[in-house]
């Protein structure tokens, strides 16, 4: 019998004994008005004591034998059972009346504001694969069917264990195995919601069968994963109790299974997933399975915050009483000093040892994570931020940053994305820091090494290269000037450029792009090339950047590697790309050599645009303009003007040609945000001594379009580049070099181009408005990285070509990775090894692991870049509020573009849609509308509702 039939049972056999037990249980509310009903027409059995005896106790054993069924338990065995209970979980039409599944319905409600926007991830998955996908934390298990493509997302259909045929997001699968279900079985299921015949439904009856057989092998693996849970944990812990540690879902299964399979891989993947307190997926899981360990430390403190957490009166209550009264006190001051310079001091306050982990656990708390995942702060956090707010706002992690600043913990101006646990960014100032002192010893190290031996083998870990591998095949290019031009605050200054005119070819030049040549100092088991790998790329952020090599390495004045670094007239070793552009715009020829350059004249882009005459790049100030003042240009020649003027017309002959292509570039706003008034260097991370914090850093804020940005002398290296990653392509191709590519498709299944709309809205240079553009669009596809040449549409790449990244090794491993591969290939028969540094396995592992690092910090720059977005709109509200006069308020004038359908909020049952605010130049989520009826692209006045802050921070905006 059924544990729900046995329970029917004891409410017919006790009557309202029973249903007053249900009544107290919320989860049963239906069955207490149902059974009262019931009640009210027909009164209970009246039973006597012996009776009721006796009825209980075969309820008892009725019970109990259900207890002890076996775990293979299986209903009572009829004619094709099993096939028609999987049937009747297939809906058959769209006629049926079974609503949506409670799971189906979280799953495909809406993440929560703030999550990362969609950046479509992953190749298409082949029809009969098995996924897992994920979402709001819930799972689903299922084949397969197709893929489809809505609201410019790549969508799969699959059929899942429940009979349903969902459609989740391509990003939100996490777990595949290929070929699971034969091809020919998947196709005679369809794809359809629901089955058009009785063949479809009984195809798609054998792949549930092969889901529950395949489910159940996999929970008895489980089961085994479960028993040595200590021993995974400790096995993949770092030795330091406070530091992280990575692990892959293959590794645990190995460690677990000596010959692990496709169910034990996935046994064990749901055991790490399901351990959260343990292990926390990488934000880009579904492609390289790594999962962060939580350090010893942290765990302890979870578990030390969840027995207080039971105390009635614990250290958290004491906690919460000593924690009003400092909140209320640093409230004042920041009020009192609000117009003032940043700064700090000691506060009066004391914190105990068991305050220091409470607030420990807060910090903690205050990191991004994913809905794949449960969050194991979330009871803690919610206990300790009730019992300080008992009526306070919604507890999420605004609230827990807002806390942290109030209690001193967080400074006002504490930028959280470097606070990620993942980068490892050192915090201490970079003045003082220990970690930045060992490498910059390592680097002096390594230049007095230089200077006393030309011949040393084999290298240890902390050694360079004894002399120029590429001294005997360095091209000198004598006196020709090259101009390296970039920001006035850029650090590390990669490329460089040159002209030269061919006299016999009227129109058309050679375009020399010099690169900086790092892997002329550092081969690739240096200790900084392991740390490279690891950080993937410098991580630039608006108070300060974290150079992926020490600074030293790329300033000093004999060995520097940053161009124009060493003394002017000496030599610069370089790695140039040469590209022949005839005067359609057409690469008809390439070379790749190693070259030394020595007339090198470092310039701005503000300098070469005002010697050619080009206008300043539009761009507006929503809450006015606080620098006004430019440095005066210098002054150039009119040879350099000459060769800068030439090398303008070949960028601009080369962006006409993708115009005649049918290239189309989306164009988004460029936010700029300038620190006029600088954060104090000293802090850099949470201060748990008692902190008193005053005043606020003042920035400036503007806005340019990126089709007004790319143009004059940002276009013109910007095009440069372009063409060196092609003639680094072009010259792997010609060598059988491995090398790693970036490809761009435009659309999906072959889609021919864009649509005729599209073309007739871009500009000369082949942008379109993203706002208005995107809406035309069916899909918006994502990079590949692969080893062929593939076609890159958005750069107007054709296939066989292809497009190598080389131009920045001084700031990106991967390009540092290809001018190693360039090396081996450049010495030819000299080198040492037969084979090139890098294989092709070996790029294909860096294929999934250096993108997936690379896509974590580009979430966290965009997340970076739109906190102190929202934290300058913030503040100029509340000014506003408090009665700062406004001549021109932006707030009030704000028009918002939609850039897809409105959608249902599944709590408060009102539509919101994704927006552009174009006036701020950011995103923002259009809540509270009262219909669907609002087509993408549509233009709405709108008011602004709330910034919010903390780890993921968004602008919701309402209707004005």
């Amino acid at each position: 019998m059924h544990r729900r039939a046995t329970l029917s049972c004891q409410a017919t056999l006790s009557g309202q004994r029973l249903l007053d037990g249900l009544s107290r249980c919320p989860k049963h509310a239906s069955i207490r008005r149902q059974s009262s009903a019931a009640s009210r027409r027909r009164p209970p059995p009246n039973l006597t004591e012996e009776q009721l005896k006796n009825v209980k106790q075969i309820t008892k054993k009725i019970i109990d034998r259900i207890a002890r069924q076996p775990p293979d338990w299986k209903h009572t065995p009829t004619l094709r059972g099993e096939e028609k209970r999987l049937a009747a979980s297939i809906k058959l039409d769209a006629s049926s009346n079974r609503p949506m599944s409670m799971e189906k319905a979280a799953f495909e409600a809406d993440q929560d504001l703030g999550e990362e926007e969609g950046e479509a991830s992953g190749a298409p998955l082949p029809l009969g694969t098995f996924v897992e996908t994920r979402r709001n934390q819930v799972y689903s298990h299922g084949v397969v069917l197709g893929q489809i493509v809505r609201d410019r997302r790549r969508r799969i259909l699959v059929l899942t264990t429940s009979g349903e045929v969902w459609q989740p997001v391509r990003e939100d699968v996490v777990f595949t195995i290929p070929d699971f279900a034969p091809l020919d079985l998947v196709i005679r299921c369809g794809a359809a919601p629901f089955p058009a015949h009785q063949n479809q439904t009984r195809a798609r009856i054998e792949v549930l069968k092969r889901l529950k057989e395949f489910t159940r092998t996999m929970e008895e693996m489980y089961n085994v994963v479960s028993q040595k849970s200590a021993e995974v944990y400790n096995k993949f812990k770092s030795s330091d109790p406070s530091r992280w540690s990575q692990t892959t879902t293959t590794e645990v299964a190995r460690l677990v299974f000596p010959n692990p399979d496709h169910t034990t891989r996935f046994a064990v993947h749901k055991y790490l997933m399901n351990n959260p307190l343990f292990f926390c997926a990488h934000s880009s899981y579904e492609t390289n399975e790594v999962f962060h360990v939580r350090p010893q430390s942290h765990v302890d403190i979870i578990h030390t915050i969840r027995d207080w957490s039971r105390q009635r009166d614990g250290p958290i209550h004491a906690f919460a009483e000593t924690s009003r009264n400092i909140i209320a006190a640093n409230e004042e001051i920041r009020k009192l000093s609000r117009n003032e310079k940043p700064s700090y001091g000691p506060a009066t306050h004391v914190w105990t040892e068991t305050d220091r982990t409470i607030l420990t656990f807060l910090q903690h708390s205050l990191r991004r994570t994913r809905t794949t995942q449960t969050d194991p702060y979330t009871l803690g956090q919610s206990f300790i931020l009730r019992k300080i707010h008992p009526s306070g706002p919604e507890v999420n992690d605004q609230l827990v940053q807002e806390t942290l600043v109030d209690l001193g913990i967080l400074a006002p101006w504490q930028d959280l994305m470097v606070l990620e646990p993942t980068l490892d960014l050192d915090s201490e100032p970079e003045a003082t820091s220990s970690a930045v002192k060992a490498r910059e010893a390592i680097v002096q190290k390594g230049f007095a090494s230089l200077a006393t031996t030309k011949h040393k083998t084999p290298l240890g870990p902390e050694d360079f290269y004894p002399s120029d591998p590429l001294d005997s095949v360095r091209h000198d290019f004598g006196n020709l000037p090259v101009f390296v031009i970039d920001e006035a605050s850029a650090e590390e200054l990669d490329d460089g450029i040159s002209i030269e005119r061919i006299p016999s070819e009227p129109g058309t030049y050679w375009a020399h792009v010099h690169i900086a040549d790092p892997a002329s100092l550092i081969p690739p088991t240096h200790v900084f090339a392991k740390e490279a790998s690891i950080r993937s790329e410098s991580a630039y952020f608006i108070h300060r950047s974290w150079p992926l090599f020490p600074r030293s390495l790329m300033s000093h004045a004999e060995y520097g590697l940053s161009l124009g670094a060493v003394e002017e007239g000496r030599a610069t070793k370089v790695l140039t790309f040469s590209v022949k552009v005839n005067s359609q715009g057409e690469l008809v020829d390439s070379k790749v050599r190693a070259g030394i350059i020595r007339n090198i004249h470092v310039i701005t882009y503000d300098e070469v645009d005002s010697a050619l005459g080009n206008p300043e790049t539009p761009c507006w100030y929503p809450f006015g303009r606080k620098i006004h003042s430019k440095p005066t240009p210098r002054t150039l020649n009119e040879s350099q003007i000459k060769d800068l003027r030439d090398l303008s017309t070949t960028a601009e002959r080369v962006v006409a040609k993708r115009q005649r292509e049918r290239v189309v570039l989306f164009s988004r706003p460029i936010v700029k945000i300038k620190n006029i008034v600088q954060i104090p260097p000293e802090r850099n991370g949470p201060i748990f001594e008692p902190t008193t914090f005053r005043g606020f850093p003042t920035f400036e804020y503007s806005v340019a379009d990126m089709l007004d940005f790319d143009s004059g002398a940002h276009s013109m290296v910007a095009e440069m580049m372009k063409l060196a990653c092609r003639a680094a392509s072009r010259f792997a191709i010609e060598r059988g070099l491995p090398m790693l590519r970036r490809g761009l498709h435009f659309g999906m299944n072959g889609s021919s181009g864009p649509p005729q709309e599209l073309l007739d809205m871009r500009t000369p240079n082949n942008y379109v408005r993203h706002d208005l553009g995107l809406t035309k669009m069916e899909f918006v596809p994502p990079v590949e990285h692969s080893l062929e040449p593939l076609a890159h549409f958005g750069l107007g790449v054709p296939y066989g070509e292809g497009y190598a990244r080389t131009t920045s090794p001084l700031r990106r491993y991967l390009d540092l990775v290809a001018h190693w591969q360039i090396h081996h290939a450049l010495l030819g028969s000299a080198a040492t090894t037969t084979s090139p540094p890098f294989d092709a396995a070996r790029l294909l592992e860096l294929s999934i692991s250096v993108p997936a690092t690379d896509k974590l910090l580009k979430i966290l720059d965009r997340n970076h870049q739109r906190y102190w977005q929202l934290m300058i709109i913030k503040r100029f509200a509340e000014d506003t509020a408090n009665g700062v006069e406004r001549h021109d308020d932006p707030l009030q004038r704000l028009e918002a573009v939609t850039l897809a359908m409105p959608k249902q909020n599944e709590k408060t049952r009102k539509f919101h849609v994704e927006s552009h605010v174009r006036l701020l130049g950011i995103n923002a989520t259009l809540e509270d509308l009262d219909t669907t009826d609002i087509p993408p692209g549509t233009t709405l006045p709108v008011k602004i509702q709330q910034c919010r802050l903390g780890v993921r921070p968004h602008l919701m905006v309402t209707l004005k």
